[in-house]
C-alpha cells in the first residue's frame, strides 16, 4: 500500500485529478500501471487503455479494470491506436508507469492539447525532451508517491479495498523466502508478474 499502490492510484486520483468520462492511457502494466489502471476505473474514467509490450501484462490489467489494451510500439503508432479507440482524439490522461527513462516523455505524445501527462515512475536520470511534444497546453507532472497524503488517502484505499473494488491480494505474483531472495530479484528485474512478496519469520 505504501509505495506501489498510491504511487499508481495517487497519480491518477490526486495529480491528474480525473474527472468521471475523461480517457486514461496508461503505459506500463507492472506494480504502479496496474494500480493506476485500478485508479482509473475506480474514479470512473470512460476508457482505460494499458500498454506494454508484453501481452500477458495487458491481459492481466484487464483483470484490474483496463477497458482496452494496446501492445507497445512506436509513439505515433500507439497515439493513432488511442485515436482509434476514442473517436479520433487521443487521451485525456497519460501516465507513464515503465521506469525507463528513454520514455520519460512518452505521455506527452499520447494526450490530446490541454491533456495531462503524468510520469509516475520516478525517473531520474537526465532525459531529452522534444518541446514540440508539449504543444498545445499540456501538462506535464512528475509526483512524488502520487501526491498521496497517507492520512488522508490510506482510509480512502482501504475502503476500497474492503468494499472489494481494489484489489490488493490479486497483485501479488508469487511469494518468496528470504533465502531466494536472488531469484526474486531476477524474477523483479525480468518483470516476472505484478508484485513478488518476501515473507519473512519475525524473531
Amino acid at each position: 500500500m505504501g509505495c506501489g499502490v498510491m504511487t499508481g492510484y495517487g497519480s491518477v486520483a490526486n495529480a491528474a485529478q480525473l474527472k468521471k468520462g475523461e480517457v486514461v492511457a496508461i503505459l506500463g502494466c507492472g506494480g504502479v500501471g496496474l494500480n493506476a489502471v485500478q485508479g482509473a476505473s475506480i474514479n470512473h474514467a470512460s476508457k482505460v487503455i494499458a500498454i506494454d509490450k508484453s501481452a500477458e501484462k495487458l491481459k492481466q490489467a484487464m483483470q484490474f479494470g483496463a477497458t482496452h489494451t494496446i501492445l507497445a510500439d512506436s509513439y505515433d503508432k500507439m497515439r493513432n491506436a488511442i485515436c482509434d479507440l476514442n473517436e479520433g482524439e487521443a487521451a485525456d490522461i497519460a501516465i507513464e508507469c515503465t521506469a525507463i527513462p528513454q520514455l520519460g516523455d512518452a505521455p506527452l505524445a499520447l494526450i490530446r492539447n490541454g491533456g495531462k501527462a503524468i510520469q509516475a515512475s520516478g525517473i531520474e536520470q537526465s532525459i531529452q525532451f522534444n518541446c514540440e511534444l508539449f504543444e498545445w497546453d499540456k501538462t506535464y507532472l512528475n509526483p512524488l508517491y502520487g501526491q498521496c497524503d497517507p492520512k488522508r488517502d490510506f482510509p480512502i484505499l482501504m475502503s476500497h479495498y474492503k468494499n472489494g473494488v481494489l484489489k490488493l491480494d490479486q497483485q501479488i505474483s508469487q511469494t518468496w523466502s528470504l533465502e531466494q531472495l536472488g531469484e526474486a530479484f531476477k524474477a523483479l528485474l525480468s518483470g516476472q508478474g505484478a508484485k513478488n512478496v518476501i515473507k519473512m519469520d519475525l524473531i
